[in-house]
This record gives C-alpha cells, structure tokens and sequence, in this order.
C-alpha cells in the first residue's frame, strides 16, 4: 500500500532578502559580516542577516564573489559603482 509510506517533505526555500549595506567585524579566529538595507531618508541601515565565518572561508567567498562580478560583466557589462551610500541611487 503505497499511501501508508512517508513522503518525503518538499525541500524549502531558504528565505530571500535584497542586501546594499553590509558591516565587517575582524577578530583573530572569525570574522562576522552583517547584511541589510540602508533605505532612502534613513540614516541607520538594518541588519537583519548576520554571517560569521572562519578567516580560511572568507577567502573562498572572496574566490567566489570575485568570479561571480567578472562573469556578470562578462555577460552584463561593466556595472557602473554608485556612490551614494548603499549603491542607492535617485
């Protein structure tokens, strides 16, 4: 009887949050990046999404990070760095 076997439950999406301010925090043994949004008028960015990794990791993010810029402008072009506080433009 195949209903009286468990199914296996659908894998979940892990949540979504759009990023433009982040904040480092540098110790000897992690390192601690803070994600959020700094939103137009407001001063004080939110950080909701907070990442502590080892110093080792951190550079394959770097690796990672670097290829995923130069394959974007690859396909993309060249992104243009805004320089209001947050990559905020208008």
């Amino acid at each position: 009887m195949e209903d009286d076997v468990p199914r296996a439950a659908a894998p979940q999406q892990p949540a979504r949050r759009y990023v433009n301010h982040m904040e480092l925090l540098v110790a000897l043994s992690d390192i601690r990046i803070d994600f959020g949004q700094l939103q137009p008028g407001n001063a004080v960015p939110q950080h909701p999404v907070q990442l502590v990794t080892s110093p080792d990791f951190l550079l394959t993010m770097q690796r990672e990070i670097v290829g995923a810029v130069d394959r974007y402008q690859r396909r993309f072009g060249t992104i243009v760095h805004s320089t209001a506080p947050g990559g905020l433009s208008g």
